[in-house]
């Protein structure tokens, strides 16, 4: 089973939700939750531990991910173009920009 980390890269804010990969099928396992609105991190890890078939692996992976873009939003949000962070970020899904 497959996971990707959509990203929804604002100025203000970062959209973050998480799709099941099934046979090149993405189906939406969450909804979007945008930080720093809101506890986005926290949000998503309830989600993720609330469905019994994804993998504690899986989950510390996603987690990661989606704190190392929180931490890269921060310190760069107004200095780099999504076309550097879609290369350095190649398993995440930007879906959007401001």
């Amino acid at each position: 089973m497959k996971f990707k980390l959509r990203v929804l890269w604002l100025e203000n804010s970062l959209g973050l939700a998480i799709n099941q990969i099934n046979s090149n099928l993405s189906i939406q396992l969450t909804a979007f939750y945008f930080w720093p609105k809101t506890d986005a991190w926290e949000q998503l890890k309830v989600e993720l531990q609330s469905k019994p078939w994804i993998e504690k692996s899986d989950i510390i992976k996603l987690l990661n991910d989606i704190s190392n873009i929180m931490n890269h939003w921060k310190k760069n949000r107004k200095i780099e173009g999504i076309e550097g962070i879609r290369l350095q970020y190649k398993e995440i899904e930007f879906i959007g920009t401001f």
